[in-house]
């Protein structure tokens, strides 16, 4: 027996066009989350190569309106660990580092090469992929004199943790913690705590 098949047969029904709709859309907004999510990667660290800029809050004495100038040259790749999320990475910085730039001019070499000796003239880069699509990030600076006693100097600063989900790194950062100088045997020493009025803000130029 033959039988005839109707063309209408194998057409799609409203409804089924409509539910296949509603996934596509659910399928390209679950993708576009999805892109977002995976911006937040660790920055590239090139991120920090050039010269940085800023000046001590007018608020904090010792050392009030002190300008500051990094210039970073380069990087090393000194750490990677895998996480669970992804990945741990931890860079460490060669270049300058240059106290009261408008005044008297007091300039130290920081190198990668130093790195992991602590306080030991080393800014490092500390990256980390966190659950959910977001990277963790954080700077280390410490700077020390080895090239003079009196005045000698001592400068140690911290960013972060900074949580980013961008995927863009930023161009200003606001360091806190101390700057210590000895002068003639008498210690100064400024506190920068981490509060917006007290950090010290270096900004990319």
């Amino acid at each position: 027996m033959k039988t005839n098949i109707n063309q209408n047969d194998f057409s799609p029904s409203p409804l089924l066009l409509v539910s296949l709709s509603l996934m596509l859309l659910l399928f390209i907004a679950c993708d576009k989350d999805n892109d977002n999510n995976n911006n937040g990667q660790i920055w590239d660290p090139a991120w920090m190569i050039g010269t940085w800029e800023g000046t001590t809050p007018a608020s904090v004495s010792p050392f009030a309106g002190t300008k500051i100038r990094i210039v970073f040259e380069n990087y090393n790749l000194e750490q990677h660990d895998t996480t669970p999320a992804g990945s741990n990475m931890v860079y460490a910085y060669s270049g300058t580092f240059t106290w009261d730039v408008d005044d008297t001019a007091w300039s130290m070499q920081f190198s990668h090469a130093n790195y992991p000796i602590p306080d030991y003239n080393v800014i490092i880069y500390d990256g980390m992929n966190t659950i959910g699509g977001q990277s963790m990030n954080k700077v280390s600076l410490r700077i020390t004199d080895t090239l003079q006693t009196n005045p000698w100097h001592s400068i140690d600063l911290d960013w972060g943790p900074y949580v980013d989900n961008s995927g863009n790194a930023p161009t200003s950062i606001d360091f806190f913690g101390d700057v210590e100088i000895d002068i003639s045997g008498t210690l100064y020493r400024a506190d920068y705590p981490p509060n917006d009025g007290s950090m010290i803000r270096l900004t990319k130029k």
